[in-house]
């Protein structure tokens, strides 16, 4: 043991420290390190011990490094173990990686040796950057949420009045073109709205146990198709997959977009891979990943040899309307922000890694489903109608957009029907105990200011005989609610619609209850 060891009292304390320590002596050179420290850079001691420190400093900052520690060691001053940016360490294998670091100087019979103490930063500062993603896309889909219900009022207005339009022009007239170029406008943009809000992670799962495998056979034929000849396509399907328990429509979105994303990657084409697999996520996954949870997963990979993505663009990717297309019109940007927010209502995660010039490779874990659900599975029954005029029946019409109610109104009198129309559920329920008897049908907006329509749909139901309740919605429905919805068995009519289908609805509603 060298002299200046004598001299260090707790030196076996050292040694077994989880951090990395390092002893270096006034001439810069490396004279201790314990076991974390050759974990940490892959040397080993004898590698390191005599060695200048700049060994584990980047090339590019070590003439800086060795300025630096000359004047340190003029003026030594303890320096505690901080957060401070811009301090990088280097392993023997090239990579570099962000640390703290803290010193402290020790003077001994045989010169000045300067303790320092390490903190590997990379798993910290990945959980910090995963944490700052996920509050910002949570914070845009709230965002998202809003906006939608505002806009889908208007453009049922718009949908409202133009059918209206369409149904009273002859079918000669120049304005025939104009008015279903402007219906198809508000389909379009009916449909970015509803991939907003599978962003906003409100979508109503219709979930069954769903053996994934067997989705993507099903679907086998079409992915070919959507991606082209020119390309490669393959499947690794994992033998004996665990079922999820998912809304089927919903991963059917996700393979689309993923795929779809892959083959856009490999412009001159390439092979795209599609495989499953059942995975245990263990505690050390989690630590390394603040998303996760350990348990029992399903896999599905979807990867592509196509021109990747930079670290820029992945930090980004989740996001609503970005996109890497260079012109507008070529894309929305909703594809990985729609899957995002698909597969966190199904409370599981996404995964991208991705390296320009080589590829990527998404991964969608979702939780293996364990037993069987409580209910028997409800299918939807559709029962034809002829004819929608009523016979002066009275519907009250509970709305709070003042455009849409006043459109909503005009369609109902124009088929028959008696309106008395409020803005909130105190006026409904007010205009119920005032004109019950003449009042056939509620249909109000499941988001009401002063609650919600679900509230009415309560008190309609304690009638005798009930009053049939038909509610619609401009933004799609919690679970809670849809459990609620079900189990007061009242149909829903989602904005934006047209007066046929709203006429459709009422009659339905009048007639049957539900549909």
């Amino acid at each position: 043991m060298k002299e200046w060891t004598k001299h260090l009292s707790g030196w076996e304390l050292l040694e077994s420290m989880v951090e990395s320590v390092l002893l270096v002596d006034n001439e810069g050179r490396i004279v201790f390190v314990n076991n974390a420290t050759e974990q940490l850079f892959g040397y080993t001691k004898a590698e390191l011990l005599g060695q200048p420190v700049e060994l584990l400093v980047p090339e590019r900052f070590r003439a800086q490094h060795a300025t630096h520690r000359t004047h340190y060691y003029s003026h030594p001053t303890p320096r505690a173990l901080e957060d401070r940016s811009g301090l990088y360490t280097c392993k023997k294998d090239g990579s570099v990686f962000p640390v703290n670091i803290s010193l402290s100087p020790l003077k001994t019979t045989e010169g000045l040796l300067v303790l320092v103490l390490l903190a590997d930063l990379t798993t910290r500062q990945r959980k910090e950057a995963q944490l700052r993603q996920a509050q910002k896309l949570d914070a845009i889909g709230y965002l998202a949420k809003g906006v939608a219900h505002h806009i889908n009022n208007h453009l049922a207005v718009i949908l409202g009045y133009t059918e209206i339009a369409i149904s009273s022009l002859p079918g000669n007239s120049p304005l025939w073109n104009a008015l279903l170029e402007i219906r198809q406008a508000v389909s379009r943009s009916a449909n970015l709205i509803r991939q907003l809000l599978l962003f906003s992670r409100t979508h109503s799962l219709h979930q069954v146990p769903l053996d994934w495998n067997q989705h993507i056979r099903t679907l086998q034929n079409m992915l070919c198709q959507l991606v082209g000849e020119e390309h490669t396509v393959t499947f690794a399907l994992a033998e004996r997959l665990w079922p999820v328990y998912a809304d089927p429509e919903s991963l059917h979105q996700v393979l689309l977009h993923l795929v779809t994303n892959a083959r856009e990657a490999m412009p001159h084409g390439g092979t795209l891979t599609i495989a499953t697999e059942n995975v245990v996520i263990d505690a050390d996954y989690c630590r390394q990943h603040s998303y996760a949870r350990p348990g029992r997963f399903v896999c599905l990979t979807v990867s592509d040899t196509g021109i990747g993505m930079s670290a820029h663009i992945q930090a980004h990717l989740f996001e609503p309307f970005f996109t890497t297309k260079p012109f507008t019109g070529e894309g929305t940007g909703l594809g990985l922000a729609v899957v995002y927010g698909i597969v966190k209502a199904h409370q599981g995660w996404v995964t991208v890694d991705s390296r320009l010039g080589q590829g990527s490779t998404v991964r969608v874990y979702l939780p293996a489903y364990i037993r069987e659900p409580d209910s028997a599975e409800v299918h939807d029954t559709f029962f034809p109608v002829e004819q929608f005029r009523g016979q002066g029946e009275g519907i009250l019409l509970v709305e709070e957009d003042p455009y849409l109610k006043t459109m909503l109104e005009q369609v109902l009198r124009s088929h028959g029907y008696t309106v008395f129309s409020c803005t909130t559920g105190a006026e409904a329920r007010a205009i119920l105990e005032a004109e019950e008897p003449h009042i056939a049908l509620v249909m109000s907006d499941i988001t009401l200011p002063d609650g919600s329509g679900l509230d009415l749909v309560q008190q309609c139901q304690a009638h005798q005989p009930p009053l049939p309740v038909l509610l619609v919605s401009s933004r799609l429905i919690s679970p809670n609610e849809w459990h609620q919805i079900a189990q007061a068995e009242v149909p829903i009519l989602h904005k934006p619609f047209r007066p046929t289908d709203i006429v459709q609805h009422v009659y339905d509603t009048l007639h049957r209850g539900s549909l």
